[in-house]
């Protein structure tokens, strides 16, 4: 019975102890094997013919990655960033291979799935997980339509956490540093019963204080202060039944993260008229009293001082549940993963001097998912067949909110200036919105071992869901409803692969796929009026990609290679037309085509024992190649948060020291050649000399460096760090947006260097 089973406590056991650094020096001279499950089965990475990036927990501690949002450094041809949604710390906009999506409106879709023990994160916001009680991470890029289904169009991050043991462990870490940071992390697990129940819970608590400072008022921004637990069952009722209960949440209080001054435009670039500020300036500060709003008196000198004294908050309330279940059944394994997700995220984006954006989501969501696997002819034929249900309810209010004075009240600047006009225009003004949506998928997959050497893969998946959705859009001064109305849509997909793989030999897998990719249909959720409440198509992207998977040398070199080429259609994109009845509206529409190719490459050396060298290297051209009419941007205009080279290198140098004590020295740099921020690439009129291309990202290097000393012991083992990150102390842009109705830009910036003590203790 148990002679075709497959146990995944027992490879999640050999992911952990294969990739920890301390005990990777175990394994005589060679790298460790790395298990991952990209596929939904347990294989070794490099016979794996995906790509993929696995980084275990011990690496993920010794490059300094505390989050989602912190894996680009390690990753090729992946960027995260936090889109659109200044002032929110746990949002999540990933790109990978050029494709992505920056916006967290409920709305829309991910552009790339976020699965969490194999469920799926609906919203970008609340993404941005901490590594805690981690296992390992696997960012598999490429469409994963077949097996993972909708909004994995760029690929997948999937967060692994380690299961519990049924023998007794427990971990603690502190973790101290500048900036009063205050890290706590806990775990325990061990028996219930010997052999039939084992639990396990942990805790992680995570304070430091802003590095951002409101010059107003003081206030420090862009903190940290949260708080998560996680509870876990595992129940083995007989040798071939496991059954596992998660329940996790997490809490968060912070200051929001601001937008800083970038630009301020008096007119619009694109219609010639004056910005909100503009009117502002001619029609407000003059009677008020007060300077005119300028690059010059919006700025601070230091992306790290802001003005402005709105509303400042980032709170976040989420939990969930889960039941899995692993049966073997003889000739066969299922899985059935059953869950259920509630999110609350509220966070404002004071965008300095004069905006503030208010947001405030709702959202829960139940998934259940089945996968049966198993063999057939002869053990030559690999089979996985599978069935996939989620359900997503949402409501979001998202705000603007204006500085005193920015109502424009009059119908002209004669009676403005007279103040004795009424009042016809309010840019304060809030989207109050309700959506909520099904989706239905079967899938399957299947490899056949057509010689000992070559191999040809095949898949399938149809994925049909509906939508529903409303909004009320009301301005608030004027007490005028904007929009209103309602809007469904259904759609379906199938989304195929092909795969043939050739074992060269036994280091040598050389691959060639072909894949498509799907993302849901959506809704535009921010109309200025009725005509506006209109459904948008769904995205599709037909992938070529073609690797090699490389270890030489007695497994002393692990070289990983891939280049790929992505054809995207119906991209989703906000545009404004013009509309005979009704005038200038802003709708979400499938605006065009984008192309994007490029090479990956991953290699892990380690000539001699005491020495380790990592590296990767990412390449993406990406190009529109059809742009529909009235889009704000055109082809030659360079696609949003894609960089051109992602690249990073480390090495990690070990030295016993004694019998039971080692030393290691680590060091890691990150190079991303930096990326736009606005559709039409805004280029001039930044406020600060390190920011001359206007809302580009600039090109940026980190670099990370940590000294452990490791002792074990027949008690306990533990380590000592001391650690620098940002050690260059490299200031960049994260995320930048602009407005041209209102004429202002204004970007987040990252956290300025970090110096810091981290102990861990094991038992």
């Amino acid at each position: 019975m148990m002679r075709g089973r497959i146990s995944w406590s027992v490879a999640a056991l050999m992911a952990t102890q294969m990739c920890d650094p301390a005990l990777a020096q175990d394994d005589a001279e060679g790298l460790a094997d790395i298990i991952v499950t990209a596929r939904k089965v347990s294989e070794n990475i490099q016979n794996s013919p995906v790509a993929v990036t696995a980084i275990t927990a011990g690496e993920l501690t010794a490059r300094g990655i505390t989050s989602v949002n912190e894996l680009a450094r390690s990753v090729p041809n992946l960027n995260i960033t936090q889109g659109i949604a200044g002032g929110s710390s746990a949002n999540a906009a990933i790109f990978i291979r050029g494709i992505g999506q920056r916006d967290f409106i409920p709305t829309v879709d991910p552009g790339v799935g976020v699965y969490r023990d194999g469920v799926y994160l609906g919203r970008s916001v609340g993404a941005n997980l901490d590594f805690t009680d981690i296992e390992r991470i696997e960012v598999i890029r490429g469409p994963q339509g077949t097996l993972y289904g909708k909004n994995t169009i760029g690929g997948a991050v999937n967060i692994i956490t380690r299961r519990p043991s049924f023998a007794f462990t427990a971990e603690g870490r502190l973790t101290l540093g500048e900036r009063d940071r205050f890290d706590l992390d806990a775990t325990v697990s061990g028996p219930i019963i010997a052999d039939r129940l084992a639990a396990k819970i942990s805790a992680a608590s995570r304070s430091a204080d802003g590095y951002v400072t409101r010059i107003t008022d003081g206030l420090k921004l862009a903190n940290t202060n949260r708080q998560m637990l996680k509870g876990e069952l595992l129940w083995k009722p007989a040798e071939t039944l496991e059954v596992l209960l998660s329940v996790d949440g997490m809490r968060q209080r912070q200051e929001s993260t601001p937008g800083y001054v970038l630009l301020i435009d008096q007119v619009n670039p694109n219609t010639g008229a004056a910005t909100i500020i503009g009117q502002w300036n001619a029609l407000v500060a003059p009677r008020l009293g007060v300077e005119p709003l300028t690059n010059a008196t919006g700025a601070t000198g230091s992306p790290y001082r802001i003005k402005g004294t709105s509303a400042s908050y980032d709170d976040v309330d989420s939990w969930g549940a889960a039941v899995t279940v692993d049966w073997d059944l003889g000739n066969a394994q299922l899985r059935s993963i059953t869950a259920y997700r509630d999110l609350q995220s509220r966070f404002s984006s004071p965008i300095q001097p004069i905006f503030s954006n208010i947001n405030d989501i709702d959202q829960n969501q139940f998934s259940q998912e089945l996968q049966l696997t198993g063999k057939a002819f002869g053990d030559r034929f690999d089979w996985l067949v599978g069935l996939y249900y989620f359900e997503e309810n949402a409501a979001a209010l998202s705000g603007a909110r204006l500085w005193t004075g920015l109502v424009i009240t009059v119908p002209n600047a004669a009676a403005c200036q007279s103040g004795r006009g009424v009042v016809c225009v309010d840019f304060n003004s809030d989207n109050d919105l309700d959506t909520e949506g099904k989706s239905y998928a079967a899938f399957a997959q299947g490899t056949y071992r057509l010689t000992d050497r070559l191999s040809l893969t095949g898949g399938l998946r149809y994925t049909y869901e509906k939508k529903n959705f409303s909004i009320l859009a009301t301005q608030l001064q004027i007490n005028r409803i904007a929009a209103q109305g309602s809007a469904r849509d259904s759609w379906d997909d199938f989304s195929p692969m092909a795969s043939l793989n050739y074992q060269a030999t036994d280091d040598v897998l050389l691959y060639a796929k072909v894949a498509r990719g799907f993302k849901s249909g959506g809704f535009n959720g921010r109309p200025n009026n009725t005509q506006a409440v209109q459904p948008v198509d769904p995205e599709t992207v037909l992938s070529y990609e073609a690797g090699a998977k490389l270890e030489l040398w007695d497994k002393r070199l692990r070289l990983n290679l891939a280049g790929f080429t992505n054809d995207y259609k119906n991209f989703q994109e906000v545009v404004s037309i013009t509309d005979p009845n009704f005038g200038l509206l802003s709708i979400v529409e499938n605006v065009g085509k984008l192309k994007t190719q490029g090479v990956e490459a991953e290699v892990t050396f380690r000539p001699v024992p005491a020495l380790t060298l990592f590296g990767s290297l990412g390449y993406t051209d990406a190009q529109y190649k059809e742009i529909r009419a009235g889009a704000p941007f055109g082809l030659e205009d360079r696609p949003v948060q894609v960089p051109e080279w992602t690249t990073s290198l480390g090495a990690q140098v070990t030295k016993d020291v004694g019998n039971a004590a080692q030393l290691r020295l680590r060091a890691d740099w990150s190079y991303n050649s930096g990326y736009e921020n606005y559709l039409n690439n805004v280029k001039a009129g930044a406020t600060d000399t390190s920011f001359r291309d206007g809302l580009a990202t600039k090109s940026f290097n980190i670099v990370n460096v940590r000294a452990t000393y490791a002792y074990q012991s027949n008690a306990a083992d533990w380590d000592i760090s001391v650690y620098a990150r940002n050690l260059l102390n490299e200031t960049y842009l994260v995320t930048a947006g602009y407005n041209s109705g209102s004429g202002n830009g204004s970007g987040v910036v990252n956290p300025p260097r970090e110096i810091g003590l981290q102990l861990t203790v094991r038992y």
